[in-house]
Order: C-alpha cells, then structure tokens, then sequence
C-alpha cells in the first residue's frame, strides 16, 4: 500500500479500519478494561439499548453522540502503531461494537499489530460475534447480561426498544460465549429496583462459567437512575452462598 499525504502505510490501513466501528473515544493505556493487562481502548459510537445506567450516555443518546473526527481517527492509528511495545492489548467497547460492518476489519489489523484483543458487547448480534470468534480475532469477551432472562425484566433497565427478537439474540450469544474455549466474561451491575433475589438466582443460572458482578457508578448515567446497588453480602446470600468462590462470582 502506497503512503498517502505523508501517512505511512500501515497507519493509513489502520485508520481506514478504525473508521468502519465509528471511533467515538479512545484511551490510551487502561489498567482496569482488561484486568491483568496494560490496554488502550476504542469506544465505539451509537447503541441498540438504552440502559438507565449506562455511563457512556455520549456513545448512546443520538442528541448527543460522540466521534471522532478523521484526524483524531488517525492519530489513535497512529499511536497504536507506534506505542504498541507499551502496551499488552486492546479493548474494543462502546456504544455496542457489534452494530458496525466494519468490526471485522477493525479487529484484524488490532490482531497485526501482535497485541491481545478484548471486545466488550451487550450480546445483541450473536451473528456478528460468532464470526469474530470463529476467525480467532478477539482473545477475550466481555458480556453484559442486564436481567434475568424475560423481556419484562430486561425492558425496565434497557428500554422498550428491546423486544423478544433482541432478547432471544442476547440468549444465542451467551450460548455461544458458554460453548467458546476461549477467555469468557459475563458481567452484570445489580441494582434495587431492578433486581432481586429471584433475579439473581435466575442470572446466576444463566452463567455458566464465572459471573463477574461489577460496582455501579452513579456519577453520570443515560437517564436518572434512583437506585441503589445490591451490596456482594446481599448478592452471596440470595444464593445461599458465604463466598464468592463458591457461588462462582467475582465482584468488581
């Protein structure tokens, strides 16, 4: 590939990559994203749900939607390429990545650039994701899984924009995240009213590896959300369980 206007090859490649999942943030070194490893991350724009705590509001709300510009896009590839000895790998989150026609691409020249690849989704294009799990482009899966596992309850935290077709997508990709030999993790944030005993024990069952419940940041959400986060003794007892490791959980 030719260098164009001065870009070297290989930073040209992967603008033009990183623009088909519509880049609405980057960091560049996380230490939180993907525990254990030094990650950058590439948040993707626009989503399919409406979660009330969503805390990327500016990678959702269409009135206010984030991305970045061309040469921001390229300054993120560039660094990327040129910092990458800094790094160990890189997460791929959103908005929902799995909406864009150019993930596949995205993730392929992230895979090149010989760094770990860690892709965070709410489960709602089991399609798109087997694809990438059946290509060998990403090492490790974040999962979202919102509510136990009926639209009712699914629709009080995600919006009525979800219905059972949606729902029954999210049910496909944890299947297929169970049936995956690779680094899985299914992840959910509880909260009252949303959740109680009878949902966690059904979310628990619908887990079949660890289940990661992660702390709720109230400090800047899509919608005002009045609600108070499920402490982990409360989450343990539901389950009738004393500690984590016998419940199968991680709390985060």
């Amino acid at each position: 590939m030719p260098v164009l206007e001065g870009i070297a090859a290989d930073v040209k490649e992967g603008a033009d990559a990183l623009a088909g999942i519509r880049p609405g943030g980057f960091v560049k070194q996380s230490f939180i994203d993907y525990p254990g490893h030094i990650a950058a991350v590439v948040y993707t724009a626009g989503c399919n749900m409406r979660c009330r705590y969503c805390h990327n509001p500016g990678l959702v709300d269409p009135r206010r939607l984030e991305r970045l510009s061309s040469d921001e896009i390229c300054g993120c590839a560039r660094w990327l390429s040129d910092n990458r000895h800094l790094l160990d790998a890189v997460v791929v989150s959103g908005g929902e990545p799995t909406l864009h026609s150019g993930l596949v691409d995205a993730l392929r020249w992230l895979k090149s650039l010989g760094l770990k690849v860690k892709l965070d989704t709410n489960g709602s294009r089991p399609g798109v994701l087997e694809n990438v799990l059946t290509e060998g482009l990403v090492d490790k899966v974040s999962m979202d899984l919102k509510a136990r596992p009926d639209l009712e309850s699914y629709r009080s935290i995600c919006g009525d924009m979800l219905d059972e077709a949606m729902l029954g997508a999210v049910m496909r990709s944890l299947d297929l995240l169970s049936a995956w030999k690779g680094d899985v993790e299914i992840r959910s944030t509880l909260l009252k009213p949303f959740h109680d005993s009878d949902s966690i024990r059904k979310m628990r069952a619908a887990v079949a590896g660890v289940w990661t419940v992660q702390r709720f940041r109230d400090d800047f959400t899509l919608l005002p959300c009045h609600a108070l986060p499920i402490s982990p003794a409360e989450v343990l007892a539901a389950l009738g369980c004393d500690e984590p490791i016998s419940a199968g959980m991680c709390f985060r």
